[in-house]
C-alpha cells in the first residue's frame, strides 16, 4: 500500500527567534522524505489559465456535487467519452484499415495521436480507427451525462487530434490527468466533435469559441461555496456562460444544453470554476482541482 506522507508547517521558538520548519508524516506516524515543493499550475493546449477569484455577482451557495473534483487526487469532471486502444491490445479491437496519415506516440506520460482516422461503427458507438496504431472508441463508462456522438458514419474518414497525458504535480504529490479531443470532418476543416477534460484546467480559448459559434461568451457567477479536501481549505467560485448571440443565451454550468449559434447547433456541455486557498497544510500532497470540463457535438438537422 502507497504510504501518503503530509507535510505540516511548525514553527520553533528558538535562541536566534523564530523559524519555520516543514515536517513530514504518514497517517500511521512513520517519517516521510523531504517535502515537496508547492507545485506549479498545470497547463492545457487551447485553454486559458483560471483567473483571480472574481467579485460581486450571485452569492447563494453551491450545492453539493459528487462529480465536482477538489483536488488533483480526485476523479476531474468527466467530459469525454473516449478511451485510446492500442492496436493488438484488445482482441475486440477493429482491424486497422489501409489508411494513411497518422502518427501516434505512446509514453510512459500517456499517449497522443493526430491525423486522419476511419471511422467504424459500433453497438457501442462510433471508433475512430488510426491504421497500425491502434482505435480510439466512443466510451460511457464512469460518465454521468454526455453530449451526442459525432455526426460520422460507417466509413467516413475524419481528422483526429487526441490527447491522454499524466502530469506531475511535484516529486511526492502525484500526477493529474489531462485529456483532449478534436474530431474535424477534414484536416483544418469543420469541428464535428471537441472535449478537455481534467483536474486543473482553465475555460476554453475565445478562439475555439469563435470557431465553434461564431461569438464568445461570458462568464457570470452562478454559486460560491467553501470546501475542503486532501491539505487544502478553500473558495470555489462556479460559473455559467452567456454566449453572445442575439438574444444572448444562457448556458448553465455542468448541464447538456442544446445551442443555435451562427455557426450550426451543438450540443454542449460546460462546466468552469476558479479556486482560492484558504489554508494549505501540507507541500507534497495534491494540488487544487478546478471543476471545469467542457464537450460539444455537431447537431446535424
Amino acid at each position: 500500500m502507497k504510504r501518503r506522507c503530509t507535510c505540516s508547517i511548525l514553527n520553533l521558538v528558538l535562541a536566534v527567534g523564530m523559524v519555520t520548519m516543514l515536517g513530514c508524516s504518514s497517517k500511521d506516524g512513520a517519517l516521510c522524505g523531504s517535502c515537496g515543493t508547492l507545485p506549479d499550475a498545470g497547463s492545457t493546449p487551447d485553454v486559458l489559465a483560471p483567473n483571480e477569484m472574481a467579485t460581486g455577482g450571485a452569492t447563494g451557495t453551491c450545492p453539493a456535487d459528487p462529480d465536482a473534483p477538489t483536488t488533483t487526487w480526485s476523479t476531474p469532471r468527466r467530459t469525454m467519452p473516449w478511451t485510446f486502444v492500442a492496436a493488438g491490445a484488445d482482441a475486440s479491437t477493429v482491424a486497422p484499415r489501409d489508411d494513411a496519415g497518422a502518427d501516434c506516440s505512446t509514453t510512459s506520460s500517456g499517449t497522443t495521436c493526430s491525423g486522419q482516422a476511419m471511422v467504424a461503427m459500433t453497438s457501442a458507438g462510433p471508433e475512430l480507427v488510426f491504421a497500425g496504431f491502434g482505435v480510439v472508441r466512443w466510451d460511457l463508462t464512469g460518465m454521468s451525462v454526455a453530449v451526442a456522438p459525432p455526426p460520422v458514419a460507417d466509413g467516413n474518414s475524419v481528422w483526429v487530434a487526441f490527447s491522454d497525458q499524466w502530469l506531475p504535480v511535484c516529486p511526492v504529490c502525484g500526477s493529474y490527468s489531462s485529456r483532449s479531443i478534436e474530431i474535424r470532418d477534414r484536416q483544418g476543416g469543420q469541428i464535428l466533435w471537441i472535449a478537455f477534460e481534467g483536474q486543473k484546467l482553465g475555460d476554453v480559448s475565445a478562439t475555439t469559441q469563435t470557431e465553434l459559434f461564431g461569438v464568445i461568451a461570458t462568464v457570470q457567477l452562478a454559486c460560491s461555496a467553501s470546501l475542503e479536501g486532501e491539505c487544502h481549505a478553500f473558495q470555489r467560485q462556479v460559473f455559467d456562460h452567456v454566449l453572445q448571440t442575439t438574444p444572448p443565451v444562457l448556458i448553465h454550468h455542468g448541464m447538456v444544453e442544446k445551442l443555435s449559434t451562427p455557426m450550426g447547433s451543438y450540443q454542449v456541455f460546460w462546466s468552469y470554476s476558479q479556486e482560492q486557498d484558504s489554508a494549505r497544510t501540507c507541500l507534497d500532497g495534491p494540488d487544487l482541482a478546478s471543476d471545469s470540463g467542457f464537450a460539444a457535438s455537431r447537431v446535424v438537422p
